[in-house]
């Protein structure tokens, strides 16, 4: 959840790191749930959004890698039924 929040926290100009996202698609369903209740039980409180509202938000102009990527996870969130 750290690196996740690391990573959206501020302007992505040079792009995202993948790596954390990649991992979180590698979990299993429950580690993927897990992971994002982690995500708004440490950020939500303060930030007042979701963990599928930050990763809504990101863009990324210069990263072809960024687009899919965001997608899949999107996907595999509605999969979940994670709002």
């Amino acid at each position: 959840a750290g690196k996740l929040k690391a990573d959206m926290t501020g302007s992505n100009v040079w792009g995202h790191d993948v790596a954390p996202y990649q991992t979180l698609l590698s979990f299993s369903d429950t580690d993927f749930i897990r992971a994002n209740d982690e995500f708004n039980l440490e950020y939500q409180k303060d930030s007042g959004q979701t963990f599928r509202q930050w990763l809504e938000a990101e863009q990324s102009w210069t990263q072809l890698d960024w687009i899919p990527l965001k997608a899949s996870l999107l996907q595999r969130m509605d999969k979940l039924k994670i709002l």
